[in-house]
């Protein structure tokens, strides 16, 4: 048996995702998960949720809060309907990207971010296949970028040819622009 992964000593939530890709080719491959307590506690045990056994791109539901107002968006899922009024059918006007100045978009892509506004705050959920990793081409000057389906430390982001002169920013109709350590 290889071990891939171990927790001990958790009390909280742990969402974890293991890179399974060096079995790739093999005839068989059998996960064993074992569960080890001390038995010295009464508390709740472990509970597997959503446990998926695939590519790394997977089906999924993304669940997403919009407040009243214009907020900062992006689509967080692979999907073929990139109409911006099937997305977020309860937006008010335009959608918005920057390119050097705001400009209106009825369709939006993957890891751009866009301008919405909303006449309430609202759960906006959008299906399709999860995004684990995108490529996005930047300019000179500001961008808006989007997350992946999964919060995603802005550490990990790798940059090709360029260099982040500033910190990311988030935004909420709240507290208005933050400096931001992880992209949601």
């Amino acid at each position: 048996w290889n071990r891939i992964y171990f927790v001990t000593g958790s009390s909280d939530w742990v969402n974890v995702k293991v890179d399974l890709s060096q079995f790739t080719g093999q005839a068989e491959v059998i996960l064993r998960l074992r569960f080890v307590s001390d038995v010295s506690g009464t508390a709740d045990g472990w509970y597997i949720d959503n446990f998926y056994l695939g590519p790394s791109s997977y089906p999924m539901t993304f669940h997403q809060h919009v407040d009243t107002g214009w907020n900062l968006v992006s689509l967080p899922v692979q999907t073929t309907d990139h109409y911006v009024r099937n997305l977020f059918p309860s937006m008010q006007g335009q959608a918005f990207a920057y390119a050097g100045a705001y400009v209106e978009r009825d369709t939006i892509n993957e890891g751009i971010g866009y301008w919405l506004k909303f006449p309430s705050d609202v759960q906006v959920d959008v299906t399709g296949m999860s995004l684990v990793k995108k490529t996005i081409n930047v300019v000179n000057g500001w961008n808006t970028i989007g997350g992946l389906s999964s919060p995603l430390p802005v550490s990990s982001i790798l940059t090709n040819g360029t260099t982040v002169m500033s910190d990311y920013f988030s935004y909420t109709s709240a507290s208005g622009y933050a400096a931001a350590d992880t992209l949601m």
